[in-house]
């Protein structure tokens, strides 16, 4: 895993000028094509892309050897022999996209600051995968472009050192420029009888594969990843929902809860959040979805804010999936706060409603969930001493 942005200075010091841009053009792809990028599912662009920049990168370097050409550029080539990033990334043709929203932002400055050796890492999204992230956000270019959160989203893509691939290890957290929002990588062997491996950078909602390792500029070292990585703050939170449940280790039931509570505020859309969660339930997520609602039922108004959950689900028709977590709920010793999660309910939905709900967590229904007899017991114990739940039940 790795490679060179130009694998040799001979073109620059080739006596002949002409000789100079064609020397350095061979040994590119010549280098290129030992390099040998993985032929990970999906990646098939990664052989092209690297010769592309490898090719760009010593034109660069060539075009700065020229006397007569050299002369005619706005500004001296930098000492060492490097190639500014912004000037590889304006010349590349799979990075237009990133390219136009460098500059439309402050990293624009920060990244072509004069420098002879890299202190930035960038994961520089292809084209293609940008055109992915605004299908996928329903957006324009000129929207993604002029959004107040670009700064943001690009400085999710730089690592404030330099890390080339051998730096790689599963597992390594990776700090950005934007605070407390670190990328994890993941090494992953390319088959069962390869020895070689590809990584995978995870930001907190999507995660990508680098399809080449390496480019060297002089502000920064780059690698292609083949999507947008997107910061929590870039995602709605029935999106930050799924992706907390997916890997609630990670982060932690009490957040998640907390964040799902400071989400069940007075005149806010519950129905999006209850259908996420109902996904989550129907995804195989019983585990994670419950022990969620179990923290959430510990907080002050955590009885109301499960209320108003399973009221959103009865309403699209969703409540059998509900019941689930909270008859387990019961069966762990929670009874009197499920009893005062239907208690809650009564004051937001009609009697029969309430009765086909509490049949559902006790008996089990669509085959969703069912608890013992014991369990059915101590629930029916516990809203016996809620005279109007009780009344309610009693005319079934």
């Amino acid at each position: 895993m790795g490679g060179e942005s130009c694998p040799s200075r001979s073109c620059v010091s080739h006596p002949d000028p002409v000789g100079r841009v064609l020397t350095c053009v061979e040994a590119s792809v010549r280098a290129s094509a030992n390099f040998s990028p993985l032929a990970v599912p999906g990646l098939t662009m990664a052989r092209k892309i690297n010769q592309t920049l490898a090719v760009s990168a010593c034109l660069l370097l060539a075009y700065s050897a020229f006397p007569y050409v050299a002369a005619q550029a706005p500004a001296p080539a930098p000492a060492g022999g490097c190639v500014p990033l912004m000037d590889l990334l304006a010349i590349s043709p799979d990075f237009m996209l990133i390219t136009a929203a460098l500059k439309n932002s402050s990293m624009a400055a920060k990244l072509a600051a004069p420098s002879t050796a890299p202190q930035y890492t960038v994961f520089a999204p292809l084209d293609d995968a940008v055109l992915d992230h605004l299908q996928a956000r329903n957006m324009t270019k000129e929207q993604f472009l002029a959004q107040p959160s670009l700064e943001t989203l690009l400085s999710y893509h730089v690592l404030p050192q330099p890390m080339s691939s051998a730096q790689f290890a599963s597992g390594l957290v990776m700090p950005t420029l934007l605070s407390s929002s670190p990328l994890t990588v993941e090494l992953n062997q390319l088959g069962q009888f390869s020895n070689q491996t590809y990584a995978t950078v995870f930001g907190f909602g999507t995660s990508g594969t680098l399809a080449s390792y390496d480019i060297v500029t002089c502000q920064a070292i780059i690698h292609v990843i083949n999507v947008v990585l997107l910061p929590k703050s870039e995602l709605s939170f029935p999106e930050i929902l799924v992706r907390s449940l997916e890997d609630l280790p990670f982060y932690g039931v009490t957040s998640v809860a907390s964040e799902l509570g400071a989400v069940m505020q007075p005149g806010n859309d519950t129905n999006e959040v209850a259908a996420v969660l109902v996904g989550a339930l129907q995804a195989g997520f019983q585990a994670q979805v419950g022990a969620v609602l179990y923290q959430l039922l510990q907080q002050p108004n955590g009885a109301s804010y499960v209320a108003q959950l399973t009221v959103s689900a009865i309403w699209q028709g969703l409540q059998a999936y509900f019941a689930g977590p909270l008859a387990a709920a019961v069966e762990a010793g929670y009874e009197a706060q499920v009893a005062a999660v239907v208690q809650q309910m009564l004051t937001m939905v009609d009697c029969p409603k309430i009765r086909s709900y509490v049949y559902e967590a006790t008996y089990g229904g669509n085959g969703i969930a069912t608890i013992d007899s014991a369990a059915a017991g101590m629930l029916m114990s516990a809203i016996q001493g809620i005279p109007t739940l009780q009344a309610c039940i009693a005319s079934a």
